[in-house]
């Protein structure tokens, strides 16, 4: 375990972590806000950037799954799957966690 988090790339759980708060605002947000009706636009946006501070330990499996999976990828020295896994983790990362959380939120926002 402890050769594992030596050879994290830290810059790739940083990347993922903010690409969540991004994709969360700029885009979970307003569709949220659209798909159901809610007239609290600012409280909304406010909670898709606390989530991910608030709920770390939901988050974290997720970045760790990212982070062996690149560290696989990058074993098989394919420069195009690396890059595709790299967009594929940005990607699917904030969505599995937003998509979890879309009715927690729905009931915080008393709509």
């Amino acid at each position: 375990m402890i050769k594992f988090i030596e050879s994290t790339p830290w810059w790739f759980l940083i990347v993922l972590y903010i690409t969540t708060l991004v994709i969360g605002v700029f885009i979970g947000a307003p569709m949220m806000i659209e798909a159901y009706d809610l007239s609290m636009s600012t409280e909304v946006k406010r909670l898709f950037v606390l989530m991910p501070l608030i709920r770390v330990h939901y988050l974290l499996p997720l970045l760790i799954i990212a982070a062996f999976g690149l560290k696989v990828v990058r074993s098989k020295n394919n420069k195009l799957l690396t890059k595709v896994f790299l967009l594929a983790s940005v990607l699917l990362t904030p969505s599995i966690f937003y998509g979890l959380h879309v009715s927690y939120i729905y009931d915080l926002t008393g709509a």
